[in-house]
């Protein structure tokens, strides 16, 4: 009798580790695929000042077989390039060609970069604030998701708050390094967000950074801007902060919340880092 039960062990024990291996190497390709999506997407139409012309011919080959067999995890790994290298302050360095993104996706309706840290990525938006939490912007199914604007917002970013929400991986990708925003050094190194859109850059500094209950004035939007009602959502969310941040608001300029879950894995809260409007800058570089 012992010596069945220490068979049915054993057996369960390697069933157990392979299904824990398989698990593992499940999310080893999920991550590469996530990874690999917004490396090509990037490369090939976002000129940046490392990228050369052979590299770019090289991002268009992978493109090409991306589409031809329709699954990430058919191209070869590479080696990924250190993000924070990439990111510049300045956000005139970065030339976004539209058309060439509107290629890969229609719903792709602008690009997030966060200097100083490992934010750079394109937003989409859906129908519905589901689809994107588990598909990438090639919509091939993901636990990465991707980084998308609030369904109800419009796709301009013309509403008075518009909200992105983000996942946050283990790794430090897609919304990881709002996190870290919870240390007020982290801030002073990255204080401002650039949303990028075809023919103009929106850009934001960070005024407020605290754990967001999923009730409270974080998630409260169509506002009008220079009503009571919005001073006072602005008031709270700047009250609210771990750490003052000396940024003088006015309801009349509208603001961004990034979301994200946050590493104490509290699933009631959510780290919210709030942006305000200081800055619209028209005709920015196109490819």
């Amino acid at each position: 009798m012992a010596k069945k039960i220490g068979k049915y062990i054993t057996v369960m024990s390697l069933l157990l580790t392979l299904s824990c291996g398989r698990y593992i190497y499940r999310c080893y390709l999920d991550r590469e695929a996530a990874l690999k999506t917004t490396e090509i997407i990037k490369n090939l139409y976002i000129s940046r000042e490392y990228l050369e012309k052979e590299e770019k011919e090289d991002y268009k080959t992978l493109s090409q077989n991306l589409k031809k067999e329709n699954s990430l995890k058919q191209i070869p790994s590479e080696s990924l390039k250190n993000e924070k290298d990439k990111t510049k302050s300045n956000p005139q360095t970065l030339a976004i060609d539209w058309p060439g993104i509107d290629s890969e996706n229609l719903n792709i309706i602008a690009w997030i970069d966060i200097p100083g840290t490992a934010i750079s990525y394109p937003v989409v938006q859906a129908e519905d604030n589901e689809y994107y939490l588990h598909h990438t912007v090639n919509q091939e199914y993901s636990d990465y998701g991707s980084i998308f604007l609030n369904c109800t917002n419009r796709k301009d970013f013309s509403d008075s708050h518009n909200i992105l929400y983000g996942h946050n991986m283990n790794d430090g990708t897609m919304f990881a390094d709002l996190n870290r925003y919870q240390d007020s050094d982290f801030y002073e190194n990255a204080p401002y967000i650039y949303i990028y859109s075809p023919g103009e850059v929106l850009v934001y500094q960070i005024f407020s950074v605290f754990q967001s209950p999923l009730d409270g004035s974080s998630f409260l939007y169509d506002l009008p801007v220079k009503s009571i009602e919005y001073e006072r959502q602005l008031r709270e969310l700047k009250d609210a902060s771990l750490y003052d941040i000396p940024v003088t608001l006015t309801s009349d300029q509208p603001f961004i919340t990034l979301f994200t879950c946050n590493n104490q894995l509290d699933y009631s809260m959510r780290t919210s880092v709030h942006g305000i409007q200081v800055s619209q800058i028209s005709d920015c570089i196109q490819n």
